[in-house]
């Protein structure tokens, strides 16, 4: 329905092109938020909605992110930081969130997920070393409550 609305307000105004689709986009969005009872479509707008905040944190923890590493990188003693690798519980999550966690670990400087182990774990290797129950909770405060606020 949005997507229909949007193309519809594209096409009356006349002019077609990428910055009126996305005026388009958003101002259509905003009237779903505003008679989403009306229209039945809750979800979609908390979904939505759940997922422009998502992105938004996110980008900031990567710039967080580069912060740490490039302070890191650049003082004395650089050369005796080690990383480790850690395992992150992913249990009771889908196929689609655990790769949506996967592939958000492996944009943030510092971190990747090197391996799935079976379906309770992914293998992560994290730059500097932590400890396993920090590094769990650092995640799942900044990457899974974010996706799971728009997955279910």
């Amino acid at each position: 329905m949005h997507l229909a609305l949007t193309l519809v307000w594209l096409f009356l105004s006349g002019i077609p092109t990428l910055g009126n689709f996305l005026v388009a986009l958003v101002a259509t969005f905003i009237l779903l938020s505003l008679f989403r009872r009306a229209i039945g479509c809750q979800d979609y707008v908390r979904r939505v909605s759940a997922f422009v905040v998502f992105v938004l944190r996110f980008l900031v923890e990567v710039i967080h992110s580069n912060i740490r590493i490039v302070s890191i990188a650049l003082r004395r003693g650089a050369k005796q930081v080690k990383g480790c690798y850690v395992q992150y519980d992913v249990e009771g999550l889908s196929d689609l969130e655990v790769f949506l966690i996967a592939q958000c670990i492996g944009m943030s400087p510092g971190s990747m997920a090197a391996e799935r182990e079976g379906k309770k774990y992914l293998i992560l290797h994290c730059y500097p070393a932590a400890p396993a129950p920090e590094i769990q909770k650092r995640f799942d405060a900044t990457l899974k409550q974010g996706i799971l606020s728009f997955t279910r």
